[in-house]
């Protein structure tokens, strides 16, 4: 958990928990969704934690089909958000 999730109010949390649930369940099921498809309305911190949620979710399940490089220029408005992902 970083420090900006724990700043989110509860129900922000539980919508990024439903959001990573139905991406992964998606992704298992072979239909290999696109993070920026799931991003839907989230706003401010709420969207670069919901990000942050779901590049660690396509970084585990896609492993060495996904670069840092990639990622940083699909989502080069959240550069740092990738960057911090990697980094941990």
């Amino acid at each position: 958990m970083t420090n900006a999730s724990k700043a989110l109010p509860v129900s922000a949390m539980q919508r990024i928990d439903a959001v990573c649930d139905r991406f992964e369940a998606d992704w298992r099921a072979g239909k290999r969704p696109r993070i920026e498809q799931w991003l839907g309305d989230a706003e401010g911190a709420e969207r670069a934690e919901l990000l942050r949620a779901l590049l660690k979710l396509e970084i585990e399940l896609a492993g060495d089909a996904v670069s840092q490089a990639a990622l940083e220029s699909r989502f080069a408005e959240h550069a740092s958000v990738v960057k911090s992902v990697f980094a941990d």
